[in-house]
């Protein structure tokens, strides 16, 4: 199909362009897309942001029990385990108690249990989880739908621990 010339009469480039309006010429179309050598732009350098270090996990220090006044942290907890080796476990809510001390996390069935013995400073414990090398976070919606849920991981393992 040829292009009408722009010396055509407006009624022939209307009969080729279906009712629009006078075609120009593509090398006046492509212009406005080249950048005047007159313009001067200046290279602004840019903008100096203060960077602040990564976040980094947190940490529980070696001495908790002298930070914490000698008391440790305890109270009453809902767990669950929803993995253990790599495989989803059926996941089910048991109310118990629990108690931060030293590096560990310790699960105990009720408060009278958790008293500290001769001979057994953890009192007679459900399980302990060693902090060292856990990873907690955050539950998100796949895990549970309750509010105020923490999970703990460390090796295969995963426990979903919710704050009452």
């Amino acid at each position: 199909m040829e292009l009408p010339s722009p010396q055509a009469s407006p009624s022939s480039s209307r009969s080729n362009t279906t009712g629009r309006s006078p075609q120009i010429g593509r090398s006046l179309k492509a212009k406005s897309m080249f950048i005047e050598s007159s313009l001067n732009f200046q290279q602004v350098p840019p903008p100096h942001f203060p960077t602040t270090p990564p976040p980094r996990a947190q940490t529980l220090p070696n001495n908790l029990s002298a930070q914490a006044g000698g008391e440790p942290f305890s109270g009453t907890v809902s767990r669950a385990k929803i993995l253990e080796g790599n495989k989803k476990v059926k996941k089910s809510w048991v109310t118990c108690y629990a108690k931060l001390s030293a590096s560990n996390l310790v699960f105990y069935k009720d408060m009278k249990s958790a008293k500290t013995v001769p001979g057994s400073p953890f009192g007679k414990s459900d399980f302990m989880i060693p902090l060292q090398g856990c990873q907690v976070s955050k539950a998100t919606k796949d895990v549970t739908n309750k509010r105020n849920v923490l999970v703990v991981s460390y090796l295969l393992h995963e426990y979903s621990v919710l704050l009452i």
